[in-house]
Parts: C-alpha cells; structure tokens; sequence
C-alpha cells in the first residue's frame, strides 16, 4: 500500500516514512533479514526526511531504523524523546520509548513509560501485557500476574500471558504445584504454541516426560520464535526423550535440530537467532566443546550487553547448556 502511494505521490513524506517503518520491521523480525531490506528501511527514511523532517513519523522512521535495524540505542533514543515532544500521548511512542529503555537495562523508566501508555489506553491488551512483562523481569511476580491476567481478560486468545503467568510461580518460590493450578486454567479450547510450550516445561517439571511430549502435539509449529531466538520442536522433544530414556529417538531428535540449526547459520553466519538452542542441542549430545563454543558466540552476539531485556533470555539459555555439560560455575 505504501510503495503504491509513494509511486503515486513522490511528495507523500508520510507514506515514505510508514515504507521505511515497514521495512525496519521486517528485518527486526526476521522475515527478511537481509542488507537490502535495510538499505530501504533507511533510503525510505532519508526520502522522508527531506520532504519533512519535522514530521513526527519522520522522526519515528529514523528511530526505528536504529532501534530495529542496528540494535543502536542511543541514536534511537534522540529520535524517540524528540517524536514524544511532538506526540506527548502517543501510546505508540511511549511504548517504543520503553521498549528501548528496557533493552538499555532502564527498568525503572521503562516502567514508567509503559505505566503512562497503559494510562492511555488501558484496554489495549498489550499495554497490561507489557506492563506484567517489565514487572516480571524485575521480579515482582505477583505485580506480573496480575497485569497478565488483565490482558488475557481483554483478549482470551492471546496465549502470551498464559505462557508468562504460571513461570512466575516456578521463579518466585519453586511452587510447582501453583504453576500447575495456572496451567490447568487454560481453556482448553486455546490450542496455541505458547500454551503448548507452557504445559510441555510445567510437565518436565513435574518429571513427566511422556506427558511433555504429548503436551507438544499441541505444537503447531516446527519451532517457536522466543525472542530473540529459534527453538525447534524437535529440540524439545529430544531433550524430553532423553529424559524418558529414549536414547535413540533422542539422539534422532537432537541432531535433526541441530542440522536445522546448522543449516539456518550456514545461510547466515551472523544470525544470531539460531546459537543459542544449537549451543544447547550440542550439550545435550554431549558435544561440550562445540556447545562452549557457539554459547560464547551467542552471548557476544546478543548477550545482556547487546540487549540486557531479550539477552537474559540468550545467557539463560547458554546456563541451561553449560550445566547440562557439567560447567556449574560458568551456569551460575
């Protein structure tokens, strides 16, 4: 629609700035991570800054070409506080705001971005969830809980919130039970990833790998994108037959993912999606090196350093590898 209206209009600063937008955020999630879908996102950008740099949108296009395109936060920032100047209750604005605080290891402003949008538009599902979010990286669960169960009120089908929820029960005391109780709430007419997700670990939890496995024919999906990385079905299901000592569909299992993964960095060795679950894969066939190896090129690709927000998420993951191949102090 808008390379129609830019074809059109040249002149249409607007539309140039929306293309650019659209373009950032494509690459940011992976659809099409290529160097030429960036060097629309910031011709598109440039095009609408010299038709309008005072244009909010303008101002927005360049902040998400740093934000999503690069990973710089800095200059996206600028380009955020001054588009927030010029919208001062844009719950669109307030939201990136503290979405890239967040990643800078802002907590606390972030926090306070996300509560003014949540202001604004309390019925946006996705502000409470944001919200349940932050508070949950922060540790408070109970804070986190309740805003999850604010946003799955406005929206029963959005899973996300019922993936996070019953997590908060595990991390705050090792209530097991409790995240059972959450788990078993889900209606069970919301055949989702996320929920299937959510019963699989509550289930390896409980040390029931063959109800893991079953939970995952609920996975509809080959892998899941938990952010900012891959996690194959096969992955899960491998780890779950090892727990259920069965070796050879493990082993089947284990290596399909890893050649999934393999094959997703040899198109893309920088594509840092894919190294923190094969850094995992390798640990759990064994291959300590290669699972050392490919943890460290995660964490330098997208540790707390790049991304103290989703990073957690990789050095996490990279714990999880390096204590199933025995190295207890470097996981902790």
């Amino acid at each position: 629609m808008f390379e129609r209206a830019v074809a059109l209009d040249p002149g249409f600063a607007l539309a140039w700035a929306e293309l650019s937008r659209l373009d950032s955020r494509a690459y940011h999630l992976g659809f099409d991570r290529t160097v030429e879908r960036l060097a629309r996102a910031r011709s598109a950008a440039e095009r609408a800054g010299a038709l309008d740099p005072d244009l909010a949108e303008t101002r927005l296009a360049v902040a998400y070409y740093h934000y999503w395109g690069h990973k710089d936060y800095g200059p996206a920032m600028v380009e955020f506080d001054t588009a927030q100047e010029m919208l001062p209750n844009s719950y669109d604005v307030l939201s990136a705001r503290a979405f890239v605080r967040r990643r800078q290891g802002d907590w606390e402003g972030a926090l306070e971005d996300l509560e003014r949008a949540y202001e604004i538009n309390p019925l946006d599902y996705r502000s409470s969830y944001e919200v349940g979010l932050t508070l949950f990286a922060l540790g408070d669960f109970e804070g986190a809980r309740e805003m999850f169960g604010q946003a799955s009120n406005i929206q029963p089908d959005f899973a996300e919130p019922l993936f996070w929820s019953p997590r908060t029960y595990w991390l705050e005391n090792g209530d097991i039970a409790a995240g059972r109780r959450a788990v078993e709430s889900i209606p069970s007419a919301l055949a989702d990833n996320w929920v299937a997700l959510v019963r699989f670990y509550q289930a390896m939890n409980e040390r029931d790998p063959e109800r893991a496995i079953a939970d995952l024919s609920l996975f509809h999906e080959e892998h899941l994108t938990f952010m900012p990385f891959e996690i194959p079905k096969v992955l899960l299901l491998g780890w779950a037959r090892r727990e259920a000592e069965n070796t050879a569909g493990s082993l089947r299992d284990l290596n399909a993912a890893a050649a999934q993964l393999e094959a997703m960095l040899q198109e893309n060795p920088n594509d840092y999606t894919a190294m923190p679950s094969l850094s995992l894969a390798y640990a759990l066939l064994g291959r300590r090196e290669d699972a050392l190896e490919m943890g460290q090129r995660a964490v330098e690709a997208y540790g707390v350093d790049r991304d103290t927000f989703f990073g957690m998420n990789v050095e996490a993951h990279i714990a999880w590898a390096e204590a199933e191949i025995g190295e207890y102090d470097a996981a902790v």
